[in-house]
Order: structure tokens, then C-alpha cells, then sequence
């Protein structure tokens, strides 16, 4: 049976049933409600299994989808918008295009899950688990992100923009291109997270580690990142400019050629820290930061930094 206008959809499985209708019953009479159409009766589809089916393009907005569980499911194209999916298990399930704008996903299993280009704005993805996840392309936008786990999961491209994280974990993940501009972490971890290109302009990224983390090229500029741990991370060509990095920690980081015109340094460890070819740096920020004698200074001397000895241009080729 094929459902509605979604021409691309697989019949549903009939032994599928809740309440003693059946799985393409539910998924009719869903789409009414949903249209206001006579007759539509709002999905309810809790705790119930749905592994390996494949329901592209499904319409499932504002059902009730708590503890279902989707293992090796095919959703791509989904409608999930608004829809309650607490404690579901997506795990290796393939949602690529999706839409779950505005969803509750809090303590939802979704390990190894497919969502390239997925639309989780606005969501909540407290205490969720993410672990080796694909989310290429995906889009955050404004998503509550609360102690959740995205460790080594592929986020390439991903718009983070005005979303809210907090005691998140991405250690391992990549990170390239992403854009996470204006969002507020705290308590977040990113070790050995790669995040060349990526966008953190405007940002508020305090009290979060990223030891060992790859921001090659990436954009800080405006950002406070105050008391956050930098320790051994690459920032080749880093972008700092107006940005806060009070009581931050850069020790043996590697920031040649990076930016700091206007950035706030005050107490800013850069103890055994690179600063070769560093651009826009003053004699006063530095003055302001800790250095000693492991930091390169921007004129390829060793520190520690002492004031007027022009040690913080760097050196004329």
C-alpha cells in the first residue's frame, strides 16, 4: 500500500500494529491530522519497534515516538518536526535529509546514525549519544545540546549557529568548516578535535577543552574564550582578532602566523606556546600574558617576553 502523495515510500509492514490498528493505518490517519483533514487522528507510536523498515519522505510531525526503537531504519526525507522522540534508538538508521526541527531527542540512542544534511534546529538533544555519528552538512541552528556525546563523529560543514551547549563531548570529531558562530558552550570537550576553517566568530566557548584540537585557519575573532584549555592545539593562521582569551591556556600550542589584533590576553598562558610570524600582537598584550623561556615570540626569539625589546613583530624576511 502506497501511503498518501510520498510516491517514493515502501508499503509498511502490516504485522506493524498499535492499538490494534495497523502501521499504514496509523501513518494515514496521522497525515490528516496533521492537515486538519476529517478523520486524522495523531500518531501514537510509542515503545514500539520499527528496525530495518524503510518509510522515505514518512510523515511524522508532532508524533508521539517515545522509546521506539529504528535500528538499520531508512527515514531519509523524514518529517519528525515537533515530534516526541525521548529515549528513541536510531542507531544505524539513515535519516539523510531529514527534518526534526523542534524535537525532543533527550537520552536518544543514535550511534553510527546517517544524517547528512538532517535539520535538527531548535532540538534537544540533551543527554543523547552520537558516538561515530554522520552528520555532514547537518544544521543545529539554536539546538540545546546538554551533556551529550558527539565523540569521533563526522560533522564536516555542520551550522552550529546560536545553539547552546553545555558538558557536551567531541573529542575526536570533525569539525571542518563547521560553523558554530554565536554559540554558547560551557564545560564542553573537544581533544583532538579536528576544526580546520571552522567558524567560532562571536562565539562564548568558556571553561571548554580543546588540548590537542586542529583550528588550523579557523575563525576565533570576537569569540570569548576565557579559561579554556588550548594545551598542544594547532592554530596555524588562527584568526583571534577582538577576541577574549582571558586565563586561557596555550601551552606548547603552535599559533604561527595567527591574528590577535585587539584580543584580550590578561592572564593568558602561553608558556612553551609558538607565536612565530604571530600578527597584530602588542607589547602590552604580551606584557599582560604569561610567557617564559619554551615560548617563541612572534620575532623567533625565546621569551620570556620583556617590554620593549620588539619582540613582538615578527621578523622582517
Amino acid at each position: 500500500m502506497m501511503l498518501g502523495s510520498h510516491s517514493n515510500m515502501d508499503a509498511p509492514p502490516t504485522a506493524v500494529k498499535a492499538g490494534g490498528r495497523s502501521l499504514g493505518m496509523i501513518l494515514e490517519q496521522h497525515k490528516a491530522w496533521v492537515e486538519g483533514r476529517t478523520g486524522g487522528v495523531r500518531a501514537d507510536l510509542a515503545r514500539v519497534t520499527m528496525n530495518e523498515m524503510k518509510l522515505h519522505g514518512v510523515q511524522l510531525s508532532r508524533a508521539d515516538l517515545t522509546l521506539t526503537t529504528w535500528l538499520d531504519a531508512d527515514l531519509s526525507g523524514a518529517d519528525f518536526t515537533g515530534a516526541s522522540l525521548q529515549r528513541v534508538d536510531f542507531r544505524q538508521a539513515r535519516l539523510t535529509s531529514a527534518d526534526l526541527t523542534g524535537t525532543d531527542l533527550t537520552q536518544g540512542l543514535c550511534d553510527q546514525v546517517w544524517m547528512h544534511a538532517t535539520n535538527l534546529s531548535e532540538a534537544n538533544l540533551s543527554e543523547c549519544s552520537f558516538r561515530k555519528a554522520h552528520l555532514e552538512e547537518a544544521r543545529l541552528l539554536d539546538a540545546r545540546i546538554h551533556e551529550s556525546n558527539f565523540e569521533y563523529s563526522t560533522m564536516r560543514k555542520a551550522c552550529f549557529h546560536q545553539a547552546k551547549l553545555f558538558h557536551a563531548v567531541f573529542n575526536y570529531a570533525q569539525l571542518d568548516e563547521a560553523q558554530l558562530y554565536h554559540v554558547r558552550a560551557q564545560f564542553c570537550r573537544f581533544l583532538a578535535c579536528s576544526m580546520t576553517e571552522a567558524n567560532l566568530g562571536n562565539s562564548h566557548m568558556m571553561d571548554c577543552d580543546f588540548t590537542n584540537a586542529d583550528f588550523t585557519d579557523a575563525k576565533l575573532n570576537r569569540s570569548d574564550l576565557s579559561r579554556s584549555c588550548f594545551n598542544k592545539t594547532t592554530l596555524v593562521g588562527a584568526d583571534f582578532r577582538q577576541a577574549k582569551l582571558n586565563g586561557a591556556e596555550f601551552y606548547g600550542a603552535v599559533m604561527a602566523g595567527a591574528r590577535f589584533g585587539a584580543a584580550s590576553l590578561y592572564c593568558t598562558d602561553l608558556r612553551g606556546a609558538n607565536l612565530r610570524a604571530a600578527r597584530e600582537l602588542t607589547s602590552d598584550q604580551l606584557c599582560q600574558a604569561r610567557t617564559d623561556s619554551s615560548t617563541i615570540l612572534p620575532n623567533g626569539s625565546n621569551g620570556p617576553f620583556m617590554k620593549h625589546s620588539g619582540a613582538e613583530r615578527p621578523a622582517v624576511r
